[in-house]
């Protein structure tokens, strides 16, 4: 037997085939395009990204067709957040709008802290940008004729697995991002009320456990993706819950980092330690399990800028053996990687990212070593304002393959930090998952743990990340009179 999991990431769309035993035999992927109409604004097209996926899908098949009529199901995880409405036929309303779009910094609602204290006191996470409430806002005040076209609000692996199934579905640890209280995973009406959406609880589909079969793969989606009709569809989960499987985490006090395009924190939970003002609170795949999350807005996607700008030529490996001659402190200068604003530890759609400390003695090396410590900074204050309950972090994600920052992680954290060697960690989740739906697994235990590189912390080098990061920090907090001087200057209008 074998199982097809699918990630549709920000970035990149992939499928895998993955055997009984938990071993990957092929995988297939693609580039998603991302759109940005607008400054702040993040979107994909719906109906593309399908494509794309039956792209892949199909080519899996053709290249492994034995294999493929021997599938006995599918599991889906995608990125979280946004907002990805279809109209009563089930038709895109419009593009998707992302987890990382910031559109609704400008929307002026007077009483944002009266609606996070409900969402507090309900046990929901308090409003972000990204989180798909406050995109219907922006969408009723700006796109009127479109708001009234929503008759289901989707993310996104809910979007692939309707096309596959014809089910209006999500699941909690999708739903928990917003909007639902995640200890009697209801939705809390009251929010949407005091945030003038009163009428809008019907179009958030209904909620179920990750492990729920929703339906079957129908004859059109079989005619467009190469899967036999019939497969059962699982509800799937959020992409950081998926990774966070994938690698093992499954315990109490258990962390772990996504280091992608969103650098994710992230701890499991019991729910008494759950705190809605710190972070996000999530439904965990694992049943009766919660993830504390710490998502930032910035991830290697401001390292990337960096490297654009000053060294767009040299591969990451050339780039990084410079940057090992640089000392610890980059030489006096500090970054804030803030390129998209951030909302872990702290929200601010309007934060700015920016060099400081800059003197004629420095260079470029310099500055893009000041930004690799400010993503680790970055990191490490996340995990400041996480329970200290944890003693080693698993870390995975596309920044993970650099071992200079693996080890800069670890020395900051002043913590043993463990890469998963699983490749497509949210892969591997998905399909355990899976196999638990389909009673192949009893347990959440269907991935193989293979020999994993161990990173331990220097710990003089601990304590002198400590000082600079105390100065990075406080730097930060000055610097929200300046965003804030910003703001007004650029968005008054």
């Amino acid at each position: 037997m074998y199982f097809l999991g699918i990630d549709a990431g920000t970035s990149r769309i992939k499928a895998a085939l993955i055997d009984g035993e938990g071993n990957q035999i092929d995988i297939a992927s693609m580039p998603v395009k991302v759109l940005f109409p607008f400054e702040g604004a993040c979107e994909i097209n719906m109906m593309e990204l399908w494509n794309t996926m039956c792209k892949i899908t199909n080519s899996l098949s053709q290249r492994n067709p034995q294999i493929w009529n021997k599938l006995v199901g599918i599991g889906i995880t995608g990125q979280g957040d946004g907002l990805w409405p279809v109209d009563s036929k089930g038709k895109p309303v419009r593009n998707a709008l992302l987890w990382n779009d910031t559109r609704t910094k400008n929307l002026k609602i007077s009483n944002r802290d009266d609606i996070d204290k409900i969402c507090i006191k309900n046990f929901a996470n308090p409003v972000y940008a990204g989180s798909s409430h406050i995109l219907l806002r922006w969408l009723k005040e700006k796109e009127k004729e479109n708001f009234k076209k929503i008759s289901t609000i989707l993310h996104c692996k809910d979007w692939l697995n309707f096309m596959l199934t014809g089910e209006l579905v999500t699941d909690y640890s999708d739903a928990s991002t917003a909007l639902l209280n995640i200890f009697k995973k209801k939705y809390v009406g009251e929010i949407l009320e005091i945030m003038d959406l009163g009428k809008c609880e019907k179009l958030f589909p209904e909620a179920v456990p990750s492990t729920t079969i929703i339906g079957n793969v129908k004859k059109n989606a079989s005619n467009q993706t190469g899967i036999k009709e019939g497969i059962p569809v699982i509800a799937g989960a959020v992409d950081v819950a998926a990774v966070a499987l994938g690698a093992g985490i499954k315990q109490n006090g258990e962390a772990c980092t996504i280091v992608g395009t969103t650098l994710c924190n992230e701890i499991i939970l019991d729910k008494r330690y759950i705190d809605f003002k710190n972070g996000m609170g999530i439904c965990y795949i694992v049943p009766e399990k919660y993830m504390n999350l710490m998502p930032t807005l910035n991830g290697t996607s401001t390292i990337d800028w960096v490297k654009n700008v000053f060294y767009p030529d040299l591969t990451f490996e050339q780039l990084e053996n410079r940057l090992l001659k640089v000392p610890l402190g980059s030489r006096g200068i500090i970054y804030h990687p803030y390129i998209y604003g951030e909302r872990a530890p702290f929200k601010n759609s309007f934060a700015c990212g920016g060099f400081y400390g800059l003197k004629s003695t420095h260079n470029k090396i310099d500055m893009v070593k000041a930004a690799y410590e400010g993503l680790v900074f970055s990191l490490y204050d996340c995990y400041q304002s996480l329970p200290q309950i944890y003693d080693m972090v698993y870390i995975s994600g596309g920044g993970s393959k650099s071992k200079m920052l693996c080890q800069m992680i670890s020395d900051c954290l002043g913590k043993k930090v463990v890469r998963a060697t699983v490749k497509q960690l949210g892969i591997a989740g998905i399909v355990s998952t899976l196999k638990v739906s389909l009673t192949h697994s009893n347990d959440f235990s269907g991935i193989k743990r293979k020999e994993e590189t161990k990173f331990i912390p220097d710990i003089n080098k601990h304590i002198k990340y400590k000082r600079f990061y105390n100065i990075f920090k406080n730097l930060r907090i000055e610097m929200e009179n300046f965003w804030e001087a910003r703001k007004s200057e650029l968005y008054s209008n």
